[in-house]
């Protein structure tokens, strides 16, 4: 690692929960390419920017009526 990269760690700083979302995904997805969707600890879904498999929709979009029971 260079100087100039251990002082960009060193001072980074993370804001906002969205941010510490979007990092944690980043990192987990990095560690999972295999998985499209990564789930956050605060229950948030991001995109995983490393998945190259087919598309898959979102965790959360599929319809319930496959499961109404009427």
């Amino acid at each position: 690692m260079s100087y100039e990269q251990w002082i960009e760690e060193r001072d980074f700083t993370i804001a906002t929960d969205s941010e510490w979302d979007r990092a944690e995904a980043f990192e987990v997805g990095a560690a999972n390419p295999d998985k499209a969707w990564i789930v956050t600890d605060r229950d948030v879904w991001h995109a995983n920017p490393f998945y190259t498999g087919p598309p898959v929709s979102h965790p959360e979009s599929h319809s319930w009526e496959a499961y109404d029971e009427d």
